[in-house]
């Protein structure tokens, strides 16, 4: 993939697969967190824990174990054709391959078919399909976002200076994370200029429209995660 390829390209899946190299996994669960989370109000209660204990996970808030059976028991209410026939009832509403995508990613599964085919079953997997087909470039549009603000532009990688790290970017940097809530994002653009910040990328991203979401590549820098 080249860089223009990154910026313009509008399919989650190519750029996921450029991605393959995130090590630890943390930014890419937290950006099937926040396709579950942009559609949270469809989502059953198993699935919402899910996301909530995936989320923890992705900050070593929680084990391997607990992950495991949020999993299980998201699996149990997402399965075969229950899930095709939810998915194909609220198809105008309903970004299914967000909720797909998403589940799958946090059980740590591949991202070839035949994933899908084992966890949901063909029935639900051929349904899938077809919905994707009439409803998806808005949800593709919206998980390539995502991705953008969490992995930033692999292309050209910034160098964030230490002394930018200052109480008051670090205090807002913390709040929108803790809180998700990601409006002051231009203010952070402000307190770093004041810390001495002129990197015209990180400026510009938290300037932006958006979307931000945890993860999102400046506020990895100032909270020093990875």
């Amino acid at each position: 993939m080249t860089e223009v390829e990154w910026q313009e390209h509008n399919y989650p899946e190519g750029l996921l697969r450029f991605l393959e190299t995130d090590p630890k996994g943390r930014k890419t669960r937290l950006c099937a967190v926040a396709c579950c989370r942009s559609i949270w109000h469809l989502l059953e209660d198993g699935s919402r824990h899910a996301v909530e204990v995936a989320e923890r996970f992705a900050d070593g808030q929680t084990t391997n174990a607990e992950r495991r059976a949020a999993v299980r028991m998201c699996r149990g209410v997402t399965s075969g054709a229950e899930w095709a026939q939810d998915a194909a009832s609220r198809a105008v509403e309903l970004c299914p391959f967000a909720r797909q995508y998403s589940l799958f990613q946090l059980a740590r599964f591949g991202l070839d078919s035949s994933s899908y085919t084992k966890w949901f079953g063909r029935a639900a997997v051929e349904e899938h399909d077809a919905l994707r087909r009439r409803n998806s470039s808005t949800e593709d549009s919206r998980q390539v976002a995502f991705l953008r603000d969490i992995f930033g532009n692999p292309f050209r990688p910034v160098a964030f200076a230490p002394e930018w790290r200052t109480d008051t970017v670090v205090a807002l940097a913390r709040q929108m994370y803790d809180a998700r809530e990601f409006g002051a994002m231009p203010i952070l653009a402000d307190a770093l200029q004041d810390a001495g910040c002129e990197e015209g990328q990180i400026l510009e991203h938290c300037r932006g429209t958006g979307p931000h979401v945890r993860g999102c590549w400046v506020v990895d820098f100032v909270l020093g995660k990875e």
